[in-house]
């Protein structure tokens, strides 16, 4: 990574740009902040951004200009809030929401693995009565070029610089992840969550309101969350959590890069339409 100087600059009006990558946690932020290049700081009236460069290996690719920036906060609205914020400020072709996540064992899903969301699920709405609660599920799609990038990006070489603990390459996963407010911590829940929904990747904060912020600020926005496993949604939440931040923020920052430049070389391929 070249690093310029710090520097700060008052932003007027948004910009336009490749890409815009938000950040759950100071963490990740830092991990992807150690994979692109030219960080240079700006400020808005809330909070700091990192306007960066993405440089892809492939012959004649472009230089991609985009955005770094991280919530301030977990949860949904804080989410919202952070998104929001962002776009109002630029104008991204992409937008990326990375973080770590909790992941669900009886899935196949590991410590220290990739779950992508192919679908977000928000299940804070519900309807409470004397009988029990009723879920009213709110859902979210990935977009379709950025989800075929990162199956792509899957095949590349893209752990290569990632020090995995267990010396394993980072399995990736797609599908439906679970988004809402709280710190899910039992196997208990992670158990009546499958009932409703056996395909179930695991549970996240923050997804299902950057996700709505997007869809109505920019509605062609393409958006896709890329979580990493640090923990399994269960009594060992926090101890695992802490083995696992520092590979697994570093497998996200280089897994979402490399995404990136599979989604800009499936834009710069000629489209075939199909013969009748």
């Amino acid at each position: 990574m070249s690093t310029g100087s710090s520097k700060s600059s008052n932003v007027e009006g948004p910009e336009s740009c490749d890409f815009a990558i938000l950040a759950v946690q100071h963490r990740e932020l830092l991990s992807t902040l150690e994979v692109v290049d030219h960080v240079d700081k700006a400020r808005s009236s809330r909070n700091a951004f990192y306007r960066v460069r993405v440089t892809s290996p492939n012959p004649g690719a472009k230089t991609l200009k985009g955005v770094v920036a991280a919530t301030g906060g977990v949860g949904r609205v804080q989410g919202a809030v952070a998104a929001s914020h962002l776009l109002h400020l630029v104008t991204p072709k992409w937008l990326f929401l990375i973080g770590v996540a909790g992941g669900f064992s009886a899935n196949n899903v590991a410590l220290g693995d990739l779950i992508i969301a192919s679908r977000i699920i928000d299940y804070e709405e519900q309807r409470l009565t004397d009988e029990g609660q009723e879920f009213r599920l709110r859902t979210f799609e990935a977009d379709e070029l950025l989800l075929k990038a990162a199956k792509l990006a899957g095949e590349t070489n893209w752990p290569q610089h990632v020090h995995c603990l267990d010396a394993m390459r980072p399995q990736l996963h797609f599908g439906s992840i679970l988004s809402g407010d709280k710190v899910i911590a039992s196997r208990r829940l992670v158990t009546s969550f499958l009932r409703k929904n056996p395909n179930l990747l695991g549970v996240e904060m923050e997804g299902a309101g950057v996700a709505a912020a997007a869809s109505k600020i920019h509605g062609r926005i393409g958006f896709l969350m890329i979580r990493g496993v640090v923990d399994l949604a269960n009594e060992r939440k926090r101890e695992d959590a802490r083995i696992w931040i520092d590979c697994t923020c570093d497998s996200v920052a280089r897994f979402t890069v490399a995404t990136l430049v599979q989604a800009d070389l499936a834009q710069q391929r000629p489209h075939n339409p199909r013969s009748t």
